[in-house]
């Protein structure tokens, strides 16, 4: 008789409403006897009786409201005794911090978290968030987001992918892993900047992205490796740290020149989107090998500043116990020739890729060994220069 009268009980309650309906729900929320009170709007409702409880559903043009937060959809199903609605179709979430898109949102009450599938979209501010799962921690204002993430920093334009995101909306600050990967456009598409690390990190307040593990940075034709790097996209600098190395390859009279530059950091200073400078700092290491091997170059200080212009290496300025050394090989390695040169400071200019000056500074020493086995030869080829403005303009 009891499954009979719930029966009866179920047809009844089961309704349909009619349009412009305007429906309220009373929820009891963190185990307290005050309740607060859930207002839904919409074309049509049903309403059930099962053995879980009361179940509402929704239909078109759906507008709910609860506490400061507004959801639209065109279908809903409210889950009283779960606390739970869940929406689909065009659904939507806004609140005073962030509003997100989807094919459908889970909204629990009681944990005050929306959970979000299909074609996110989720903006505040400063980011905007694109991911095929999306969990929306309202109470901590955190986001978590799932899948194929695309982060978007809404101020610069530039752009971070990869597979998990986790976003703190107060502290505007992001964390993207699983294979992230970070794209700035520049005026030509082929010279953007890509980053990719292990974990790549995005600070709105300071306007910075951190790049930790396994950095490999790509721009033009320049390629960089570190285990952290900092991109300070406002002063377009990005500073290279802890094993630091810059590689790149010139080609002049159809010869190309393999070139690699390495310190305890490195900073790269850009210009309307070009490499502009590169500063390698801290026991600064340079070495440029021709494609043949035939010529071979080497430098070393405590500061290698190198100067570029229209991606042509125009000047380099080595300081604090500076040293040149060039070999010139021939004959299969069996004539050898080696050019030395030391100061407090050393400027090569560059002209089609070659080196056509060098300027010394300070207890300059020159040596020259030819390829017969003499004794080294003292020679002047370096200028000698107690001081020189043009080493000082190179800064």
């Amino acid at each position: 008789m009891r499954h009979l009268n719930f029966l009866l009980v179920l047809l009844i309650v089961r309704v349909a409403m009619p349009s412009g309906l305007c429906a309220k729900s009373l929820l009891k929320t963190d185990g307290h006897d005050q309740r607060e009170t859930i207002l839904f709007s919409a074309d049509r409702t049903e309403v059930s009786l099962t053995k879980e409880g009361v179940i509402k559903r929704y239909f078109g043009n759906i507008v709910a409201t609860y506490k400061n937060i507004t959801l639209n959809a065109e279908r809903a199903s409210y889950y009283g005794a779960r606390h739970r609605v869940e929406f689909a179709g065009n659904a939507s979430i806004k609140d005073l911090s962030a509003e997100a898109r989807a094919d459908s949102i889970v909204y629990l009450i009681d944990e005050e978290t929306a959970i979000a599938e299909g074609n996110i979209v989720a903006e505040d501010d400063r980011y905007r968030i694109e991911a095929d799962r999306l969990t929306y921690y309202r109470n901590i204002e955190r986001m978590s987001a799932e899948g194929d993430v695309r982060l978007t920093d809404l101020k610069t334009g530039t752009t971070v992918k990869g597979q998990h995101a986790e976003y703190a909306l107060k502290a505007k600050k992001a964390v993207v892993t699983r294979a992230p990967v970070l794209i700035k456009e520049m005026e030509s598409k082929e010279d953007k900047l890509i980053i990719t690390a292990k974990q790549i990190e995005l600070d709105g307040r300071n306007d910075e992205a951190v790049a930790l593990k396994d950095v490999c940075i790509t721009k033009g034709r320049v390629t960089a490796v570190a285990e952290e790097v900092i991109y300070r996209e406002q002063e377009s600098r990005l500073l290279l740290r802890n094993g630091p190395k810059i590689f790149t390859t010139t080609a002049s009279n159809g010869t190309s020149t393999h070139n690699v530059l390495e310190g305890e950091q490195i900073e790269m200073v850009m210009e309307s989107g070009r490499v502009k400078k590169v500063i390698a700092s801290g026991s600064a290491r340079g070495r440029s090998v021709e494609e043949d091997s035939s010529n071979v170059s080497e430098l070393g200080g405590q500061r290698i500043t190198i100067e570029i212009e229209g991606e042509e290496l125009q000047r380099m300025l080595v300081e604090g116990n500076a040293t040149s050394i060039h070999y010139s090989i021939k004959n299969d390695g069996r004539d050898v020739e080696m050019n030395e040169v030391s100061g407090d400071r050393i400027g090569l200019f560059f002209k089609d890729g070659k080196i056509h000056r060098v300027l010394v500074e300070g207890g300059a020493m020159g040596t020259y060994y030819p390829p017969e086995k003499n004794e080294p030869q003292r020679h002047k080829d370096a200028e000698n220069t107690e001081r020189s403005d043009e080493l000082s303009n190179i800064n």
